[in-house]
């Protein structure tokens, strides 16, 4: 019986397994968090070198979001009365609509929103099903 190749006796890597990318050490335990909660929704091989700083800027502008958010919803109605307190809710939402504008465009860039998922025919034809289906009480 002829002897098996090195080649042959070798496990083949599953695809998508693998180590994922470490948060990079100047981002805060928040923001480590969302980059790995984010990492660990895709392949081990999604993110790379060229995407990172992509991710890395997603993560900052996600944890400014969660900062705005927090402002603006600490502040009180009677604020509004004031023209300091409208200027300054004003620019708070100003700035959380770019924020947040930002946001999607970066997750749409990396493909990580649900429109870079989905071919547009097919979330169109998987719409219309869901959409003439009757609930279970009509």
């Amino acid at each position: 019986m002829p002897r098996k190749s090195r080649a042959s006796l070798e496990v083949a890597k599953p695809v998508g397994i693998g180590a994922y990318p470490e948060p990079p050490a100047d981002l805060t335990d928040f923001q480590a968090g969302v980059w790995v909660s984010i990492c660990k929704t895709k392949p081990s091989d999604w993110f790379n070198a060229d995407t990172t700083p992509l991710l890395v800027a997603y993560v900052k502008h996600y944890s400014q979001s969660k900062v705005l958010d927090a402002e603006i919803d600490a502040f009180h109605p009677e604020w509004l009365k004031t023209p300091d307190g409208l200027k300054r809710y004003t620019e708070l939402t100003k700035l959380r609509v770019l924020v947040t504008g930002k946001i999607e465009s970066l997750a749409r860039g990396m493909r990580l929103s649900q429109q870079a998922r989905y071919d547009q025919r097919v979330a169109a034809n998987q719409n219309d099903k869901h959409s003439k289906k009757k609930a279970p009480w009509e």
